[in-house]
């Protein structure tokens, strides 16, 4: 008896070192997660490395990026019928985006500073934005892709706020950011692409550029730029 009563004496101090070790690897784990909950709110109001605000220009004059470059380009290579290349710039899509966008119809959207960037095998719009009263920078991220059959895929998943991840807030911020767009560029296929993005849906990559017709056959898009190729459309 007395042995037995010497072992369970001398195995309390094991016990005693065991709940202390349990108690302290739960507290480390538990600051742990608060630690990361916390870097994850912080960064809920960092500025993404990437953002560029893009102030709207009062006026009616056109986007020279737009009148001078893109559409004489596409005007003239739709006419030999034969396959290229349109290079855009980052720079240029935001400068159209600065003469032709409605600073009303972005803050009807709940939207201000709307710009596109441009970084491997993405398209990323990024915009301030108000959520639950905070005042937050949301980005939205476009991967376009041509499928075996010739659709263009433009998936779009992959959501932030800040420096962060709002998984919950994704359909809001996908929401507000394609009304914006919609309401401010109402035309040919904008209807398909509004619904390709919310839907993940597919399009029909071909355009009717004066008398001919262009089908998107490849869309490359790497840092700070958009390089589209055109085939051809040939009838029957």
């Amino acid at each position: 008896m007395e042995n037995y009563s010497e072992k369970i004496k001398a195995s309390e101090p094991t016990r005693q070192r065991r709940g202390l070790y349990v108690k302290r690897a739960a507290l480390f784990v538990l600051t742990f997660i608060i630690f990361l909950i916390g870097l994850w709110i912080i960064d809920l109001f960092k500025t993404p490395a990437d953002f560029r605000i893009v102030r709207p220009v009062e006026g009616e004059q056109v986007s020279l990026y737009l009148s001078n470059y893109i559409m004489p380009r596409l005007h003239n290579e739709s006419q030999y019928g034969k396959p290229f290349d349109l290079e855009l710039s980052q720079a240029g899509i935001n400068e159209i985006l600065a003469r032709h966008i409605d600073p009303n119809a972005l803050a009807k959207a709940g939207l201000s500073d709307l710009s596109a960037h441009f970084k491997k095998d993405q398209i990323v719009i990024i915009a301030r934005t108000n959520y639950s009263g905070f005042n937050l920078i949301a980005s939205m991220a476009i991967e376009p892709e041509i499928d075996k059959d010739g659709k263009l895929l433009l998936d779009a998943d992959k959501f932030q706020v800040g420096r962060s991840s709002l998984p919950f807030a994704a359909e809001m911020i996908k929401k507000k950011i394609i009304a914006a767009l919609g309401e401010n560029f109402k035309m040919g296929k904008t209807d398909e692409f509004i619904n390709a993005v919310l839907h993940t849906g597919k399009i029909d990559p071909v355009f009717k550029i004066n008398s001919s017709k262009l089908r998107i056959e490849k869309i490359t898009v790497q840092n700070e730029e958009l390089i589209i190729h055109f085939l051809p459309e040939h009838n029957g």
